[in-house]
């Protein structure tokens, strides 16, 4: 039996409210990525992170486990019935909103359990028999984003990088149409999740996520492992749109130029990545960089809005190394 997957307005999301505990900590929900209040972070918290802040990682025994076990399977029918390229893999689920010097929690998830708890929120999906799944009530029980130590959601962590060349040249990602998020639409340079993988032996966060960024980017513009990249966290985020899930944004530069540094995509990612986009940067300044985007809103992923609203947050912070990195301009 087949599934029915309907939607609601996105403007619930300005109704939403955090708890104490967060907001106390400077914790806030901002609109980052349009219109709608959509993104949970900290702004001391990053600050912090990207001055060389590291978390130590703790892992739990106990993997998570999807509060509806039949919803994974009936989802992925369903997205492979629509043309969608989905399959599982082992995820790093985030179990603690971090703060400054203090270790994380993690546990093992997997990606179908994703798909069926952080991607149907604003979305009720009905299985038949009666029975239906409200995706909002079970991400923000009572209108409240509960602290990742209270969710329910799968939360497993996501990454995205913004990558420059030696010449201020940003490169980005048109998303393939058989990708499940953000289908058709301009993303970061790369984007992905954690795999398991990207933690064995990690000592911090910092440390586990850049791993991710160095796969990802070869995965999605045919960078060469040879080619000298630096990656640096410039910010940890929620999405709401995603249930609350935690994502790491962050800049990379590598040490020549584009035409040098890829030797293209591989056969398998072109499902997930349809081409590429080039921005000078270096020319167009920061401020350009936000008018572009602004005049591309409706074609862009909001993966690459949040990126770049806390690329120029970062770029305009009195002190902030990251525009001499990038070999950008630091006045705007």
């Amino acid at each position: 039996m087949g599934i029915e997957v309907s939607g609601i307005d996105p403007s619930y999301l300005d109704s939403l409210r955090l708890p104490e505990e967060l907001v106390s900590a400077g914790w806030a929900v901002s609109a980052v990525g349009g219109e709608h209040r959509d993104t949970v972070f900290c702004d001391s918290y990053n600050t912090w992170l990207t001055a060389g802040g590291r978390n130590r990682l703790g892992m739990r025994k106990v993997a998570y486990s999807c509060p509806h076990p039949e919803l994974p399977i009936k989802l992925v029918e369903d997205m492979r019935g629509r043309g969608k390229s989905v399959f599982n893999q082992g995820k790093i689920r985030l179990g603690v909103d971090p703060s400054p010097g203090v270790p994380v929690t993690l546990s093992e998830t997997d990606y179908f359990s994703g798909l069926a708890t952080n991607d149907v929120c604003l979305r009720t999906v009905r299985l038949g028999g009666g029975k239906a799944i409200d995706g909002s009530s079970e991400a923000y029980p009572d209108g409240i984003i509960p602290t990742l130590a209270r969710s329910r959601m799968s939360n497993h962590i996501g990454v995205s990088t913004l990558a420059f060349d030696n010449q201020g040249i940003l490169l980005l990602c048109r998303t393939g149409i058989a990708s499940a998020v953000a289908a058709g639409r301009i993303a970061p340079s790369a984007s992905g999740s954690c795999d398991t993988p990207d933690f064995e032996d990690a000592f911090d966060i910092v440390d586990a996520v850049t791993r991710c960024v160095s796969r990802e980017l070869a995965e999605e513009t045919g960078l060469r492992g040879e080619v000298p990249c630096e990656t640096r966290l410039v910010a940890f985020l929620r999405n709401l749109h995603r249930g609350g899930k935690p994502e790491f944004v962050a800049v990379s530069r590598i040490g020549v130029s584009w035409a040098e540094a890829s030797s293209g995509i591989g056969s398998a990612e072109t499902v997930y990545t349809d081409g590429h986009e080039f921005l000078d940067v270096r020319a167009m300044g920061i401020g350009g960089l936000e008018r572009w985007l602004a005049e591309n809103r409706a074609r862009t992923a909001y993966s690459l809005a949040s990126s770049v609203y806390f690329l120029a947050r970062e770029c305009r912070r009195v002190g902030s190394r990251v525009p001499a990195m990038l070999g950008l301009n630091s006045s705007y």
